[in-house]
């Protein structure tokens, strides 16, 4: 983070994504000892953030704080900082389980940013992304109850169709480019 504010600065950037580190799968913590280390990791991130004028953007997404909505209002009002918000990435509730529309509802006063993904779930249980607007994250009415509240903020498509770099999924630059115009039409 400390090397990271001054390139933000150098770019007129004020928002670093964030997660809160998932669960060793091989060296499993308890649920109270990794809520612990994430609120006392993110204090201290804070106070950094905070001296340099920036702010972290905690996904839903892998992570203690992004297991649920009460987790994440855990979070914010442990760590208590101007500097820590929230980045609401549609698609992320489905791939954990969650309402996506639950999910929102209970954050939606701390969300400064929007990922755009989709999914549905598949008949064997898992999720499988899709185009806007087609799965079960509820893309539409979100961004409309976002609008009608007056949202300002930054939106930016994250489709998963093709490509997820940390995934190992590749495309080539025609098909991801393809996907990423259709994406972005279907969201208009």
């Amino acid at each position: 983070l400390k090397n990271a504010i001054p390139r933000m600065k150098k770019f007129e950037t004020k928002f670093i994504r964030i997660m809160s580190w998932p669960n060793d799968e091989n060296n499993p913590i308890s649920e109270a000892e990794w809520k612990k280390k994430v609120i006392e990791r993110l204090k201290e991130l804070s106070k950094i953030a905070e001296d340099g004028e920036i702010i972290m953007v905690h996904e839903n997404c892998n992570g203690w704080a992004g297991e649920s909505s009460d987790n994440s209002l855990k979070m914010l009002s442990e760590v208590n900082s101007p500097a820590l918000k929230l980045v609401l990435d549609t698609g992320n509730t489905v791939f954990h389980g969650q309402d996506a529309m639950y999910f929102y509802s209970k954050v939606k006063e701390h969300i400064v940013y929007i990922h755009i993904k989709d999914a549905v779930i598949l008949s064997d249980g898992e999720a499988q992304t899709t185009y806007c607007g087609e799965g079960h994250a509820y893309v539409p009415e979100i961004l409309q109850d976002m609008k009608n509240a007056g949202y300002e903020g930054g939106v930016s498509i994250e489709p998963h169709l093709a490509a997820a770099v940390h995934l190992g999924e590749e495309a080539t630059s025609e098909e991801a480019y393809k996907i990423c115009v259709t994406y972005g039409r279907k969201l208009m």
